[in-house]
């Protein structure tokens, strides 16, 4: 699933596994986030990805 984000899918072929890792850690941290307290955190995390 992470490797059809339009953003994996367009980088080199050596950035792929970099930005896949970046993203499921930011995708971790808002589910946490959204499980303990409810709070909407996805634009902030999207911001900081680009």
């Amino acid at each position: 699933m992470i490797y059809q984000y339009p953003e994996v899918r367009g980088a080199p072929r050596w950035q792929r596994g970099k930005i896949a890792r970046a993203l499921a850690g930011k995708l971790s941290i808002a589910a946490r986030v959204d499980a303990m307290s409810g709070e909407f955190v996805g634009e902030k995390l999207v911001a900081d990805l680009n």
